[in-house]
């Protein structure tokens, strides 16, 4: 998994890393092979779940934001579609705009807004999310430590 691969590139000339099942790790290396130190590993296990967080957050930040009783898509196109709106101001059109919910609403130069500032306040509070968990992953000082934290938890609906 992603422990291996940061053992296998981070350990100076090893070509390959293998788990041994047991909590640890074996690197090999062109005619020889060692078992990894609790360093390497604790910093492979952070790395690996550092990972984690930012996959995370890349996937949180385009599951929408909610604008009163609906909620309206948040990836990149959306995104890109409604800073155009924004930027129409008082020319917005008043075209059908379809919800995450299937259900349509009349576009306005307010609702524009609102969904432009609703997407700027979400994205702040799940990247601020995810420097809090990253942060606490990098605090650790023991791979149970890092495991023990929680990254799945705590990020804004």
């Amino acid at each position: 998994g992603m422990i291996v691969q940061h053992l296998t590139d981070t350990a100076p000339g090893c070509i390959g890393a293998a788990n041994n099942g047991d909590g640890t790790y074996r690197l090999d290396f062109v005619g020889s092979s060692r078992a990894a130190t609790d360093a390497e590993i604790l910093a492979a296990t952070k790395a690996a779940r550092i990972a984690a967080i930012k996959s995370k957050r890349d996937r949180v930040k385009t599951d929408g934001v909610t604008v009163g009783e609906h909620r309206f898509h948040s990836d990149q196109d959306s995104r890109t579609q409604q800073l155009g709106l924004v930027i129409m101001g008082a020319n917005v059109p008043p075209v059908q705009w379809k919800t995450m919910g299937g259900a349509f609403v009349t576009m306005t130069q307010t609702l524009a807004g609102q969904i432009f500032q609703g997407t700027a306040a979400r994205d702040m509070a799940v990247f601020g999310h995810a420097e809090i968990l990253i942060a606490t992953i990098n605090a650790a000082a023991t791979v149970d430590a890092v495991e023990a934290v929680d990254i799945e938890a705590g990020w804004p609906a």
